[in-house]
């Protein structure tokens, strides 16, 4: 029996796995109140990044960023990762 194809999104990752742990540190460092003001004060820090693996990561983030939808971006849990890790271990005490 033949059954209708699933769509995409029903696969795809949760939204916090579209950024890598680095990505999301690097978002952090900006504001993050919102999306368009986040993409460009990463577009302005550009011309200022000598090292060519940080200026590789942070155009992969505004790859994504450009892609993902306001509603999916305000989701996201926008917080260094050390610090994830720090409120992880003290809830879990």
């Amino acid at each position: 029996m033949n059954h209708p194809a699933e769509s995409p999104a029903e696969y795809a990752l949760p939204f916090s796995m579209d950024y890598t742990v680095e990505e999301i540190n690097l978002i952090c460092i900006y504001n993050t109140s919102n999306r368009y003001i986040l993409i460009a004060e990463i577009e302005e820090a550009l011309s200022y990044v000598d090292d060519p693996e940080m200026l590789s990561l942070m155009q992969k983030v505004l790859e994504k960023l450009y892609a993902t939808p306001d509603q999916r971006f305000s989701e996201l849990p926008l917080f260094p990762a050390e610090y994830e890790d720090e409120t992880i271990e003290r809830s879990t005490l």
